[in-house]
C-alpha cells in the first residue's frame, strides 16, 4: 500500500484525501482583498472600492500646511488645495505662477528701519554712516531708488562751528566759541608771531576745561608759530563758551581759530606740520575715508601789505584773518577726507607783500562713539516725525519736507531712560509711534526702571507730556503698537510687549492699560503687528529659531472681543518646513491680503515674505541665503502709483556688523488673471503633500501625472513645467519629492507615464514636486499652472485560501488505530479555536502560518450493530473539511 499523503497542521498530523487526480490533496481557493469592511466617509470598504483611482489637486489656494494627506483625510476636497512647500505664487485660484521678479532698490544707506506715506512719498528712516547719523529718504519710483531727504538727528557726526579771535601785543587771548551735538570734538589752533620769546602758548582751556597740548610748528628762529589743541567729550560744554590760551609773555600778533564737530571720536589722528618760505603751504594729513581733516596756517609777509590766502580744493575755509598791518595772516579749513591721506593746501597772493614764511598744522578727526538708533516713523498731520535713540536718551526730530529736521521743543523723552549707551546699528525696542484721537502717541521703554512710559503731543510732536500714573511693567520695549476699537467701541491703543497685548486707553484724563491677552514671553511677541484690511488686529506670538509661529487677529465689535488664530495658520496642519522656522519680524497690509516677513534667524534658517489671502499662508519671497532676516516690509503705490512690495535684507545677522540691501516686487497685490503684465523669475516650484490614497500600507501602481496648464512652450528651451517625484517603499523614509525627473510638461505633452512602457511604479506613498521654469522665455511671460491629476491602481493586500480534507479513519490508523478517533475530533476542535495562526506543513512546502478559517465535518459512523441504535462498538469517520487562509506580507 502506498504511503498516505500527510499534512500537519498545528503540530498534529493528519491523513488529507485526494481530490480528483491522484495526490491533489490541497485545494486552492481564490484570492480575496483583504480591505476593511467598515463604510463611511473616507473609509474605504469592499462596496466603495475601485480599482484605479484619481487624485486632482485644482488650486493651492488654502495654503500651506500639509505634508502628508493623512489616510483619514484622503477625501476631504480641501486638503486637496494646500501644498507642503511652494517658492511659486499661489494666492489665487485662478493658478499657479511662478514667482514675482525680485528687483534692486537703488540710493540706500545702511539700515533701513521704519517707513511711512506722507504727502504723496514712501518716506524711510536710516542708519548711515557706521550708524553714526540718522537719515530720511523718500523713494522715487521712477528711478526705483531712495533719494531726497535729509540728516535727521542733530548730533551725527559732522562739522559743528568754527570760531576766530584775535588779538595784538597780548600774553592771553580770549575768545567765545559755541557746541552742540553727542561725542564733542574741538580742535583749536593758536597762531602767534613775535621776534623774541615763544610763540607757543603754555596752556589752553574752553570753559575752564584744560586743553592737550597736540603739537606745534614753529619756523626758524621763532618768529612765528602754530601750536594745535584738543579737547572731548564732556569738558567740551554744549553751548557759548570761552577758548583762553596763555602765553609767557606778551605776543605781537595773536589769532586763534576753534573748530568742533559733532560725534567726534575721544583720540584724534597724527598731526602733520611743516614750514617753508613759499605761495603754496601744504601738508598731508594721515587719516581714513570719512575723517574730517582740520588744518590752520599762520603767515608772515616781509612788507606790510594787502595779501591774501585761498584755501584748496575741497577744503572749506574756517577762518581767514590779516592782521591790519598786513604782516601777519592765520587761516584755518576742514575738508572730508576720501582716503587715507589728504593734502591741505593754500595759495598765498603776493599782492603788498611777499610771504617771508608760513607754518602749517593739521590733523584727523574721526567718528566717535556715539551712535544713535532709529527707531520709527510717524506721519502727522503737517509733520513727519522721527524717533530715535542716542546714547541712553530717547528723541524726537520734526520734518514738514523730509529734508529739513528739527528738534522738537520737548525734544528728548524721559532723562536718560536706557540702562547703556546704544551701540552701532543695535535692535533695539526703545520706543515707537502711533497716533490715536488727533494725538500723537510715543511708548518709550524705560529700562532703568524695566517699564514701558507712554508721552503724547497734540502739536504733531513739537510739545510732549508724560501721562502719569500709567506704565506697563515689561522686560522688555514695546514691539508693536496699533489702534483698534475696544469693547466700548471707542478707539484704544494696542501695545505688544515681551508679555502680551495690552489695551490702553487714552480718553480719559489719566490713561489706564490693562492686559488684553497673556502670551508666553518672547521678545519676538507681536512684532509690528498691524490692523489689517479685514478689521481685525494682526499679531504673532514670538517664537525661537525651531518652531513656526503662531498669529492670531481679534476682533472687537458691541461689547465683544474675539481672540482667533488666523485661518491655516503655520502653526496648524503640519507647520512649515524647517528652512521657515522662526519669528515674525514685520506686518504689512494691501489689497485685502496680509503680508509678514518671518525666520532667517539662523543658520539653516531661509527668511520669506508670506502672504495670508484670507484662506491660509502662501510664500511670495523666499531669500536664497540662510540667516539673512527680512527686517522691514512695506506695501505702497506712492510717488509714481506703481504698487510695490518693498522689502529689505540683512547682509549678516551679527549685532553691529550689518547693513541693508532694499529691493521691491513689481504689482505684487494684483490678480494676474487681470492680464496685467508682472515680471517673473525662474525657477518656481511647488511641493505637493505626500498621497497613499488612503491606504498606507498597502502597495501602489503609481501610472501617472497629469498637468492642465495654460502658456506652454513646445520645447524645453522655454516656458514648461519640469515634474519630479519620490515613490517611498519604506515608511520609516520618505523619498524626497524630487528624487526622481518624471518628465517635462509642454504644450503638446499634458500627462507623464511612470514606468516603461507606462506599466506604472510600485510604492505605498507618492510625493511630487512641480517645477516652474521660463527657460529663455522673457520675464513677463506667464505659464500658468492649474490643475495636477495622479492616476494610480491601488494594489491592496490578498489572502490566499486552502481547502484540506482529512481522512478520520485514516487518520486514527495512522495514529494507532480505532482509538485514536475521539482524539482526532479533539484535535480538530482545538485548531478551529486557535486565536493564532496555525502552523501549516506538507509536501516540500516547509511551514507556514496560516488562520483556520473553519472546519466542517462529514461523519458517518462505521462498526455499529444491526439495530442502526447507539452501540458502543461504533465507530465515526467520514471526513473534514479545513479552510486556511494565509495573508500575503
Amino acid at each position: 500500500m502506498a504511503a498516505e499523503p500527510i499534512v500537519q497542521i498545528d503540530s498534529k498530523n493528519f491523513v488529507a484525501v485526494p481530490q480528483g487526480r491522484s495526490e491533489r490533496v490541497v485545494r486552492r481557493l481564490r484570492n480575496e482583498d483583504f480591505i476593511s469592511q467598515f463604510s463611511g466617509e473616507g473609509i474605504r470598504s469592499p462596496s466603495t472600492f475601485a480599482g484605479y483611482q484619481t487624485l486632482i489637486f485644482p488650486n493651492f489656494s488654502l495654503g500651506l500646511g500639509r505634508e502628508r494627506i493623512d489616510s483619514d483625510s484622503a477625501r476631504v476636497p480641501d486638503e486637496y488645495r494646500r501644498f507642503w512647500d511652494a517658492t511659486c505664487d499661489t494666492r489665487f485660484a485662478s493658478g499657479v505662477y511662478l514667482p514675482i521678479l525680485e528687483e534692486d532698490s537703488s540710493g540706500e544707506l545702511e539700515v533701513i528701519r521704519a517707513s511711512a506715506s506722507f504727502k504723496g512719498n514712501l518716506w524711510s528712516l536710516w542708519g548711515d554712516d557706521d550708524g553714526h547719523t540718522v537719515a530720511a529718504r523718500k523713494y522715487d519710483g521712477s528711478g526705483t531708488s531712495w533719494t531726497g531727504g535729509g540728516t535727521v538727528d542733530g548730533y551725527a557726526y559732522a562739522y559743528d562751528s568754527a570760531s576766530t579771535g584775535t588779538d595784538t601785543t597780548s600774553a592771553t587771548l580770549t575768545f567765545s566759541h559755541t557746541t552742540s551735538g553727542k561725542d564733542r570734538a574741538l580742535v583749536v589752533m593758536i597762531q602767534s608771531a613775535d621776534n623774541s620769546g615763544s610763540n607757543v602758548p603754555t596752556g589752553v582751556t574752553y570753559d575752564g576745561n584744560a586743553m592737550a597740548a597736540a603739537d606745534n610748528q614753529i619756523a626758524p628762529g621763532e618768529y612765528l608759530g602754530v601750536s594745535l589743541w584738543t579737547l572731548h567729550g564732556a569738558n567740551v560744554t554744549v553751548g557759548a563758551n570761552n577758548v583762553v590760551a596763555t602765553f609767557a609773555a606778551s605776543r605781537d600778533y595773536l589769532a586763534g581759530a576753534a573748530i568742533s564737530i559733532k560725534g567726534g571720536s575721544s583720540t584724534f589722528g597724527t598731526v602733520a606740520k611743516a614750514t617753508a618760505t613759499s605761495t603754496t603751504p601744504s601738508i598731508s594729513v594721515s587719516g581714513s575715508a570719512g575723517d574730517i581733516i582740520v588744518d590752520g596756517v599762520a603767515v608772515h609777509y616781509t612788507t606790510v601789505g594787502t595779501a591774501t590766502a585761498s584755501e584748496g580744493a575741497g577744503q572749506t575755509s574756517r577762518q581767514n584773518f590779516g592782521h591790519a598791518n598786513g604782516l601777519v595772516r592765520a587761516v584755518a579749513s576742514t575738508e572730508t577726507a576720501a582716503g587715507a591721506s589728504t593734502t591741505m593746501s593754500w595759495t598765498l597772493s603776493t599782492a603788498g607783500g611777499t610771504p617771508r614764511l608760513w607754518t602749517s598744522i593739521g590733523v584727523a578727526v574721526s567718528e566717535g562713539s556715539t551712535y544713535p538708533a532709529p527707531l520709527d516713523l510717524l506721519a502727522v498731520r503737517t509733520h513727519l516725525l522721527a524717533l530715535f535713540a542716542i546714547s541712553d536718551e530717547i528723541h524726537v526730530y520734526r520734518s514738514t519736507d523730509g529734508a529739513t529736521w528739527a528738534a522738537s521743543t520737548t525734544d528728548e523723552l524721559g532723562s536718560s531712560v536706557l540702562a547703556n549707551d546704544v551701540t552701532a546699528h543695535e535692535d533695539i525696542d526703545a520706543g515707537l509711534l502711533a497716533e490715536i484721537g488727533g494725538e500723537a502717541v510715543a511708548t518709550i521703554w524705560d529700562e532703568d526702571n524695566s517699564k514701558i512710559i507712554f508721552y503724547s503731543s497734540t502739536d504733531a510732536g513739537d510739545n510732549w507730556s508724560l501721562e502719569n500714573n500709567i506704565d506697563i511693567s515689561s522686560g522688555n520695549g514695546p514691539q508693536g503698537v496699533a489702534v483698534l476699537a475696544g469693547i466700548d467701541n471707542e478707539d484704544k491703543l494696542y501695545v505688544g510687549t515681551r508679555e502680551g497685548l495690552y489695551e490702553v486707553d487714552t480718553a480719559p484724563a489719566t490713561w489706564t492699560a490693562r492686559l488684553a491677552f497673556t502670551m508666553v514671553a518672547n521678545t519676538d511677541n507681536c512684532r509690528r503687528m498691524r490692523v489689517m484690511d479685514d478689521g481685525a488686529l494682526w499679531f504673532a506670538q514670538g517664537v525661537d529659531d525651531d518652531t513656526p509661529p503662531v498669529v492670531y487677529r481679534m476682533f472687537v465689535s458691541n461689547g465683544a472681543r474675539v481672540v482667533e488664530r488666523v485661518p491655516n495658520d503655520f502653526s496648524l496642519g503640519d507647520g512649515v518646513t524647517s528652512d521657515a522656522l522662526g519669528s515674525i519680524r514685520w506686518m504689512e497690509s494691501a489689497s485685502g491680503m496680509v503680508y509678514v516677513s518671518a525666520s532667517g534667524g539662523a543658520a539653516s534658517r531661509n527668511a520669506r515674505i508670506w502672504a495670508h489671502n484670507g484662506k491660509g499662508w502662501h510664500s511670495v519671497r523666499q531669500h536664497g541665503t540662510a540667516n539673512r532676516k527680512i527686517q522691514w516690509i512695506a506695501a505702497s503705490a506712492d510717488d509714481d502709483g506703481t504698487p510695490r512690495l518693498h522689502y529689505a535684507i540683512r547682509s549678516t545677522n551679527t549685532p553691529g556688523a550689518y547693513t541693508t540691501s532694499t529691493h521691491f516686487l513689481g504689482q505684487a497685490f494684483v490678480n494676474p488673471a487681470s492680464g496685467i503684465t508682472i515680471k517673473r523669475e525662474t525657477p518656481g516650484f511647488v511641493d505637493l503633500p505626500y498621497v497613499d490614497l488612503s491606504f498606507p500600507l498597502d502597495i501602489k501602481n503609481w501610472l501617472r501625472v497629469g498637468v492642465n496648464a495654460d502658456t506652454l512652450a513646445a520645447g524645453t528651451g522655454n516656458q514648461h513645467i519640469n515634474m519630479d517625484y519620490g515613490i517611498t517603499s519604506d515608511l520609516g523614509f520618505l523619498t524626497a519629492r524630487n528624487g526622481g525627473d518624471l518628465g517635462d510638461i509642454l504644450s503638446g505633452t499634458s500627462r507623464l507615464s511612470f514606468g516603461a512602457n507606462a506599466i506604472g511604479a510600485s510604492g505605498l506613498v507618492l510625493g511630487l514636486r512641480a517645477n516652474m521654469l521660463l527657460g529663455s522665455a522673457a520675464n513677463t511671460t506667464k505659464p500658468v499652472l492649474k490643475d495636477i491629476q495622479i492616476d494610480a491602481l491601488p494594489k491592496p493586500t490578498k489572502t490566499r485560501r486552502f481547502e484540506v480534507i482529512v481522512d478520520i479513519a485514516d487518520t486514527a490508523a495512522l495514529r494507532g488505530g480505532t482509538n485514536a478517533t475521539a482524539a482526532i475530533y479533539a484535535d480538530l476542535e482545538a485548531i478551529e479555536d486557535l486565536k493564532v495562526k496555525a502552523a501549516v506543513t506538507y509536501a516540500d512546502i516547509g511551514t507556514k502560518y496560516m488562520d483556520v478559517e473553519a472546519v466542517h465535518y462529514d461523519d458517518e459512523i462505521i462498526g455499529h450493530g444491526s439495530t442502526g441504535g447507539p452501540d458502543s462498538n461504533a465507530r465515526r469517520g467520514g471526513t473534514a473539511q479545513i479552510i486556511l487562509s494565509e495573508v500575503a506580507i
